[in-house]
């Protein structure tokens, strides 16, 4: 026996919700508790007379569509849930106590394979209220995944812990971070670090890598004031946005003295693109600014419709609602003006809307007290040509225990991007975030976009035009308040300013190609660290550069099938330039020549030094020879990278001919690669110095064979840091024969002692 009541809610007319009763379903049951949301659907049907306007829900419907949403292709670069949650809007919180028994009764077997089948089963049939009171269970779920080799689903588990868990959560930390890959955390190169070694470089290269990060919009777009929530118009030319300005600067002289001085007014704006100049003077949109506050516009992609957010109006549901305008290209101006309806909009704030590829769904955020934390991500599906699906959260892979804000669907992509503070790793309070759509109605796990798009400021609002070329988002220094009611309430007094920015490469829809190496040196095998670079050298598109980690590998995300140029730098080795090519996911071993090489025995002065095999010279000759460029340019470079560094340069000779005459020749030949270093580096001349040594140093002794004499033919480098400097080479050879006679001596007399004479 089923019961029914019907409640009335009295804040919407003619609105009801169904409350069915029975002892015989237990809600429990997954396939009973299907079955009460298929029966509650239908009585929904039936009794709620809605207006058109606010739409009624069609199941069938109120998916996102695969042909919007083209699936991801996967790759090492993107990593895809193995658990889905498809029933988060079911029910608020799935509780079967028998299914729960027979879980505690597996762990305390410790029967681990089937305690992992168990809860597998359990938890993908999830509600939201889960998240808050059954966490033990993920975490139960993490450790039977671990301990059964399945490494991958633990660590799934375990971020996901991190990102719903409102208490400590050391211990998930500590499991998250034994398991996770330098992907997970990746270790990006400060950006002014960065361009003090592009500074260096262009003093010996030619290489231009991209401009700094977010050019401001200028003067004409950004004021005094807050703005904010950036769409692109019908056109690239054409741009709506959000400012909060003085009333009294958003009128007509005459009327302007009547207005109070401290009043402001949200509302949106329009400009239009001058060329190469920069942006026209913004105007007011008249067509929908009212005395309330209007913000956060996003335009449909056929530029048919624009979503907006306004609040504290009299029609309204809460305190900010969403709306929606549409074009009339006869008149050339935006019209019909309606209130989405309660099937998406809540009692509480709901804002920040786009449009998905085709238009037949809108991206939201809202703080209503049913999600997951304080704002989350909600989507809405149309279902005619006024009515829209009740409105549906995106689950928990997006969605955490803190605020997601600001989605952006792109325009031609399946990507979703949205700003957040509750993932595992950002730069700032709120930094931008990606994720790709499966083909399981279900999001890939989003990844920060890098340092060249967040800072430690706080960025919203990212927009990215059709071609994606550029970037339009906005930056706080301080969190602000970015609409009146907008949840997100740190220091309303700090401004926020539109800025944009060639898209970056972590931001680009199609880097989804995993790029991978492992840096050591070529003759030891020992691991070094540094920085890596990769270079777009055909479109220019820049990539944020990142440290080797501790055990020497390093790990980007391109776009597959183009050519890049490698570029590997440290004070360890000589900087490795290499040009190479992504097709699929690509791992390279990069093997770089070390700079120096540490003795155990040796004292921490001691450096051993550097040959180059093309540096040889012609017989009785002082030339700088063409095979040697290529060697002396990586000294140069390691100059130039690392001015605390100095260089001493020792030149050898065989023993044919004069000691005199041979030491002036080698002395000639170290001065002048000396000098051709100093032409080429712009370098202070007291970081370089040359010695000629002559026959004194043979590696070689006696010479045999021509072969002995062109090993003893060298020149040999020492780099070594400022505060270790050594001792005069040509004292530390005269303290070396010194202890050499000696030591003959010694071995002279006890020789006698024996009766060897």
């Amino acid at each position: 026996m089923i019961n029914i009541v019907i409640d009335k809610i009295s804040r919407y007319k003619n609105t009801y919700i169904i409350k069915l009763f029975s002892k015989e379903l237990q809600l429990g049951n997954p396939k009973n508790s299907r079955l009460l949301y298929q029966i509650g659907c239908l009585f929904f049907l039936s009794f709620c007379f809605l207006t058109p306007s606010y739409g009624q829900r069609d199941k069938d419907k109120n998916k996102l569509s695969l042909e919007e949403f083209r699936p991801i292709n996967k790759s090492g670069a993107v990593y895809c849930p193995q658990i889905t949650f498809l029933n988060i809007e079911s029910y608020r919180y799935y509780y079967d106590p028998r299914q729960l028994k027979e879980i505690r009764r597996l762990q305390q077997e410790n029967n681990l394979p089937e305690l992992k089948k168990a809860l597998d089963t359990y938890i993908r049939y999830f509600g939201i209220d889960n998240f808050k009171k059954d966490l033990e269970l993920i975490w139960m779920y993490a450790q039977a995944a671990e301990k059964t080799g399945n490494q991958p689903l633990a660590l799934e588990l375990y971020r996901l812990l991190l990102k719903h868990h409102r208490g400590s959560s050391v211990k998930s930390q500590l499991a998250f971070d034994s398991l996770a890959s330098p992907s997970e955390k990746p270790k990006y190169v400060p950006l002014k670090y960065y361009y003090e070694l592009i500074d260096k470089w262009q003093l010996v290269d030619t290489l231009r890598p991209p401009d700094q990060m977010g050019t401001s919009m200028g003067e004409e777009i950004n004021s005094p004031y807050e703005e904010y929530g950036l769409a692109i118009g019908q056109t690239d030319s054409i741009i709506y946005f959000t400012s909060k300005r003085l009333l009294m600067d958003t009128v007509n002289d005459p009327v302007r003295k009547y207005l109070p001085a401290d009043k402001y007014d949200e509302n949106i704006y329009k400009s239009v693109r001058l060329g190469e100049f920069g942006w026209d003077y913004p105007m007011p949109m008249k067509e929908f600014n009212t005395r309330y506050n209007e913000g956060s516009p996003c335009i449909s992609r056929d530029g048919k419709y624009m979503a907006f957010s306004r609040c504290d109006t009299p029609d309204g549901f809460g305190d900010c609602d969403l709306y929606i305008a549409k074009w009339n290209a006869k008149n050339e101006e935006w019209g019909d003006v309606q209130n989405f309806g309660v099937s998406v909009n809540s009692t509480t704030w709901d804002s920040h809307p786009s449009f998905s590829v085709t238009g037949d769904t809108l991206f939201f955020a809202s703080d209503r007290k049913t999600g997951f934390g304080g704002t989350d991500i909600y989507f809405t599906v149309r279902q005619g040509r006024k009515r829209w699906s009740v409105a549906q959260n995106i689950g928990p892979i997006i969605n955490t225990q803190a605020n997601e804000l600001s989605p952006f669907l792109h325009p031609s992509d399946n990507i979703l991007y949205f700003s957040s503070n509750g993932h595992l790793f950002n730069f700032g309070s709120y930094d931008i975030f990606k994720s790709y759509k499966t083909s399981r109605d279900t999001w890939c796990e989003p990844k920060n976009l890098g340092p060249f798009v967040n800072t430690k400021s706080s960025e919203y609002y990212f927009t990215i035009d059709a071609a994606a070329r550029l970037l339009y988002y906005a930056r706080a220094e301080k969190e602000v308040r970015l609409m009146r009611n907008e949840p997100v309430v740190q220091d309303p007094y700090t401004n926020s300013d539109l800025y944009s920015f060639p898209l970056p490469m972590e931001a680009q829809p199609k880097a989804i190609v995993r790029f991978s190496g492992k840096v050591t040196e070529k003759q030891t095998g020992e691991v070094f660290g540094g920085v890596v670079v990769v270079y777009d050298i055909a479109d220019k598109i820049p990539i944020a550069p990142k440290y080797i980690d501790e055990e020497g590998n390093f790990e980007f995300e391109l776009i597959d099938k183009k050519k890049y140029l490698l570029i590997v730098s440290g004070e360890n080795f000589f900087r490795l330039e290499e040009l190479f090519e992504v097709n699929g996911d690509t791992y390279r071993e990069v093997e770089v020549q070390g700079v120096r090489q540490k003795v155990a025995s040796a004292p921490a002065t001691q450096i051993e030094t550097i040959q180059f095999k093309s540096i040889e010279f012609a017989p009785n000759s002082t030339g700088i020879l063409p095979k040697m460029e290529n060697d002396l340019h990586l000294i140069i470079d390691f100059l130039v990278e690392h001015p605390d560094f100095n260089l001493d340069i020792y030149g050898h000779t065989d023993s044919d001919g004069n000691q005199e005459n041979n030491k002036e020749l080698s002395f000639k030949r170290a001065e002048s690669i000396r000098n051709y270093i100093l032409s080429y580096g712009r370098l202070e001349a007291d970081r370089i110095k040359s010695f000629g040594f002559g026959s004194e140093k043979p590696l070689v002794f006696p010479e045999i064979t021509e072969e002995d004499k062109r090993v003893n033919r060298r020149v040999e480098f020492r780099l070594f840091k400022k505060d270790m400097m050594l001792a005069n080479p040509n004292k530390e050879n005269e303290e070396k024969l010194e202890n050499q006679n000696q030591q003959n001596i010694e071995e002279e007399i006890k020789d006698n002692e024996n009766g060897d004479w």
